[in-house]
């Protein structure tokens, strides 16, 4: 009788465990579709659908939200994708998966046109990157995500009219994209990045009127893409 309730206590760990179990086989299925769904193999609700049926088992998983996130806001329900989001930022379980939430939230904020609650995501986000930055000097995958989170925060600055605050955060982006694209294991992919951080720079000259300053940073972005072009192709 007293052996009772440890019996319970196993079978009930027993039942979550094998939930968890089909949680992350659920996970790992809805990855997959990822690539399927960019061949156009199958549809955005079709993938959304198979990271609910997941959430549903363990709701606990940030990227998880992220993801439905992601979906409905890219499928037009910004409702949906907007309590995806704050459930991310409150499942984060570390700081990566926190500041990758903070810039969704903010990506759905802008969407639904309060650009001052976005802006404040995207700073939260950067705070964060910042500071995982800081602790993993120099790693690939942290200066990434620092100048995601610059991008994000230059986005909402120039679609609100500050035009020397966004023209901070392009320039912070584009030198630590630069500094990434010079070393001896960058790829292609470094490359395109300083192409995307020119051309948000240029935009800003072109809108403070600088057309000629503007010029130069498309013209370095074109130089670079057709580089990139070449040795793809050759």
């Amino acid at each position: 009788k007293a052996a009772f309730p440890l019996i319970q206590q196993q079978f009930r760990e027993r039942a979550r465990q094998r939930t968890l179990l089909e949680a992350t086989e659920r996970q790992h299925v809805a990855m997959l579709a990822s690539p399927m769904l960019t061949n156009g193999e199958i549809s955005i609700m079709e993938v959304l659908g198979l990271w609910e049926q997941a959430q549903l088992l363990d709701p606990s998983y940030a990227w998880g939200w992220i993801e439905i996130a992601r979906l409905s806001r890219q499928s037009g329900d910004l409702e949906r994708a907007l309590h995806a989001a704050n459930d991310a930022v409150s499942k984060a379980s570390n700081d990566r998966e926190r500041s990758v939430a903070l810039n969704e939230l903010g990506d759905v904020l802008v969407l639904v046109g309060d650009l001052g609650a976005a802006r404040l995501q995207f700073k939260r986000s950067l705070e964060v990157a910042e500071q995982l930055a800081r602790i993993a000097s120099g790693g690939l995958q942290t200066q990434r995500d620092l100048g995601v989170s610059l991008d994000r925060l230059g986005d909402v600055l120039f679609m609100a009219g500050d035009l020397s605050g966004a023209r901070q955060q392009f320039s912070r982006a584009l030198t630590i994209r630069q500094q990434m694209a010079a070393s001896p294991n960058a790829g292609s992919q470094e490359n395109r990045d300083v192409c995307v951080s020119l051309d948000r720079l240029g935009d800003v000259l072109v809108a403070s009127r600088d057309l000629v300053g503007a010029r130069a940073l498309f013209e370095e972005s074109l130089r670079r893409r057709e580089q990139l072009l070449q040795k793809e192709t050759t």
